[in-house]
C-alpha cells in the first residue's frame, strides 16, 4: 500500500468532516498559520497536525507518509502498556490510538482510508527549542537534567524502550519531559518488534548496529542528554559554538573519534567536566552492549573527576623498552635484542584519554611495536606507579604482536583477497558512508523547515531565488519552490537510506565463499553508488590479494 505525502494530507485535512473516519475529530478545528493553511509539523515518517475540539482537551493526529514496519502491532501493544504504566512513568508519556481507517485521501485507485494515530496533544517545546531558549539558565537546564535522569530509571525498571531518543522525541512541558514519536518502542511482553530506524547520529553510539540490544540505545542517548547538559550548566557559551547544529552539543563525529574533537578537548580542559568527558569518551570506544545506565556512567565519572590532566610522554629509548620487556615477561628470559638502535618516541603532548589495553604481557617483541604501544598506553589517565603502567603497556605489546603475527601467517594461505586489504576498504567505506549521513541528516531537517514555511504561503505567491552559479535571481511560484525542495528532499534521503544499502551489500558480497580474489573484487565492484575512489581501490588491490 502507497502512502500518501504531507502536501496530501495537508489538503485533506482542511475538511476534517469529510476526511476523518472518528467521530470525535469531525467536530473538531484544524490550528492554521496566518494564512489560514493548516499548521503541520513534518518528521521522517509522518506528518502531525493539531486538532481542537469544541469542549475538550486538544488532539494530534499523526498521518504515515513512509511505511512502519510492524505499526499497527507496535501501537496496540504501546497502548496496552500505557494503560497498566506506572503513574510516574505515565506522566512522561502519551495516550495514543491507532486507528486503520483514520483520514481519507481519494486517489481513485487504492483503498482511499490510511491509517492515522491519535493523541492527547502535548504542551510544549521539543526539546531541541526548550535548551535553545532556556541555554543560559542553569537552575532550568539543572531542573531538566535531574527530571531526565528520573525518566531513565523509570524507563529501565518499567522495561519500556523508545529506540529513538533524541532532542525532538522529547517536548518539554511545565511538569517535565514527555516523549513522543512511538515508531520505535519495544515493550515488554511484545514479541517481535525490531527497531525501525537507526537514529540521529548525534545521539547513537558509534559502534551501535543490527545486533546491538535496543535498550543500549536509550541508555546512550540519556548519557548524550546528561553530558550536554551539564556542559551547559557550567560553561553556558558552549552552545554559542556547538548549539546551533543538529545534536544538542555533540555530533556523530565527536563520538566516532573523541581524541580528535574539539567539543571533547573543551570539555577536558574544564575540571568540573574531565570526568564527564573522559567516561563518555571510553563507552564510545566500547562496545555499545557494555554502555551503563545514566546511574553507573556517574558513578564511573566520578572516579576521575579530581584527577589531573594527561602529562607529556617521556622520550623512551630502544634500550629502555627491551629492559622493561625482560622486567615484566612472563618469561624470565630475556628479550632478544632489537635490529635496530635507532628506535624511539619523541615526546609528545597527550590530548586524549582514550585508550584500552591487554591485561597479559608477553616475553618478546620488537621495539617499533612495543613504541608504539608505549605511545597508546601514555594516553590513559589512571595515574598509577611505574610497574602498573609497563605492565599495560606490554599488555597492549601482546595485542598488537599476536595481530601481526596473525596476519602473517593467514596472508599467504588464504584463497580470497587479503583479508587486511579488504577490511581496510570496508572500513574506509564505513567511514565515508558515516560521514555522508552526517552531512545529508542536517540537510533533510532544513529542507523540512523551509518546506513547512512554503506550506503557510500563497501557491500563485512570486517568490526570488537567487542562482548560485550566475548570481541571477529568477522568480517562482511558492507552489514551484515547494514542489521542487520536495523531490530533493526524496532524493536525499534516497541517499540516505543507500549509505546503509551500500554497507549491507558489501558485506553480502564477502559472505559468498569459494570464490577467486578477482572474482570478489569483480562482486564488490558491480555494487551500485560506490564512491569512485573505493571501487578503483577494490579494482586495483584485491585482484592481486595486495597487503595495503
Amino acid at each position: 500500500m502507497s502512502l500518501p505525502t504531507g502536501v496530501d494530507y495537508l489538503k485533506a485535512i482542511q475538511s476534517p468532516a469529510t476526511a476523518l473516519s472518528e467521530p470525535v475529530l469531525r467536530s473538531c478545528k484544524v490550528d492554521c498559520n496566518p494564512m489560514g493553511l493548516p499548521s503541520s509539523w513534518s518528521g521522517s515518517n509522518a506528518i502531525v497536525f493539531r486538532l481542537r475540539a469544541p469542549d475538550g482537551p486538544p488532539f494530534a493526529l499523526r498521518c504515515f507518509t513512509q511505511k512502519i514496519q510492524d505499526v499497527e502491532t507496535r501501537y496496540q501493544a504501546y497502548s496496552d502498556f500505557y494503560k497498566a504504566a506506572p503513574k510516574d512513568l505515565k506522566h512522561a508519556l502519551a495516550s495514543t490510538r491507532y486507528v486503520t481507517r483514520g483520514i481519507q485521501i481519494p486517489d481513485g485507485n487504492n483503498d482511499p482510508w490510511k491509517p492515522a494515530i491519535i493523541m492527547a496533544w502535548v504542551d510544549g517545546k521539543h526539546l531541541g527549542k526548550w535548551v535553545e531558549t532556556h541555554h543560559s539558565n542553569p537552575a532550568k537546564l539543572t531542573w531538566l537534567q535531574g527530571k531526565l535522569r528520573g525518566l531513565a530509571r523509570l524507563m529501565a525498571k518499567s522495561g519500556f524502550i523508545h529506540g529513538d531518543l533524541q532532542h525532538r522525541n522529547i517536548m518539554v512541558g511545565e511538569k517535565g519531559p514527555v516523549l513522543v514519536d512511538y515508531d520505535s518502542v519495544i515493550l515488554p511482553g511484545a514479541k517481535g518488534l525490531r527497531l525501525t530506524t537507526q537514529g540521529l547520529a548525534a545521539f547513537r553510539h558509534p559502534l551501535a548496529g543490527a545486533d546491538t540490544p535496543p535498550g543500549a540505545l536509550d541508555r546512550f542517548a540519556f548519557l548524550v542528554l546528561h553530558v550536554g547538559l551539564e556542559a551547559l550548566i557550567r560553561q553556558p557559551k558552549l552552545f554559542d559554538q556547538w548549539g546551533q547544529v543538529e545534536g544538542l552539543l555533540f555530533q556523530g563525529v565527536d563520538f566516532r573519534n573523541p581524541r580528535a574533537s574539539p567539543l571533547f578537548k573543551a570539555l577536558l580542559g574544564h575540571p568540573e567536566l574531565r570526568g564527564l568527558a573522559e567516561t563518555l569518551g571510553r563507552v564510545c570506544l566500547e562496545p555499545a552492549a557494555k554502555t551503563p545506565d545514566l546511574d553507573g556512567f556517574l558513578e564511573a565519572a566520578g572516579k576521575f573527576q579530581n584527577m589531573p590532566p594527561p602529562t607529556v610522554l617521556p622520550p623512551w629509548g630502544s634500550q629502555q623498552l627491551t629492559k622493561l620487556a625482560a622486567l615484566y615477561a612472563s618469561n624470565p628470559e630475556p628479550a632478544p635484542k632489537p635490529k635496530s638502535k635507532q628506535v624511539c618516541v619523541h615526546r609528545i603532548e597527550v590530548d586524549g584519554p582514550f585508550t584500552s589495553a591487554a591485561k597479559h604481557p608477553v616475553a618478546q617483541a620488537t621495539p617499533l611495536v612495543a613504541t608504539g604501544v608505549a605511545l597508546i598506553s601514555a594516553l590513559d589517565p589512571v595515574q598509577a606507579p611505574f610497574r602498573w603502567k609497563a605492565r599495560r603497556i606490554l599488555g597492549g605489546l601482546a595485542l598488537a604482536g599476536t595481530l601481526m603475527l596473525a596476519c602473517q601467517l593467514v596472508h599467504p594461505f588464504t584463497g580470497n583477497a587479503a583479508p587486511a586489504t579488504t577490511a581496510l576498504i570496508r572500513k574506509e567505506l564505513q567511514l565515508k558512508l558515516e560521514a555522508k549521513k552526517d552531512l545529508l541528516l542536517p540537510l533533510i531537517v532544513g529542507m523540512d523547515e523551509e518546506l513547512e514555511t512554503l506550506r503557510a504561503l500563497p501557491d500563485d505567491l512570486r517568490l526570488a531565488r537567487l542562482d548560485p552559479a550566475s548570481g541571477v535571481a529568477e522568480a517562482y511560484s511558492a507552489a514551484w519552490l515547494r514542489q521542487n525542495l520536495a523531490q530533493t528532499r526524496e532524493q536525499a534521503r534516497q541517499a540516505l537510506i543507500r549509505c546503509d544499502g551500500m554497507m549491507e551489500d558489501f558485506d553480502a558480497a564477502l559472505l559468498v565463499s569459494g570464490l577467486t580474489p578477482a572474482q570478489q573484487a569483480q562482486r564488490l565492484a558491480s555494487i551500485q553508488d560506490l564512491p569512485p575512489d573505493i571501487l578503483s581501490r577494490i579494482r586495483r588491490d584485491l585482484p592481486r590479494g595486495a597487503q595495503p
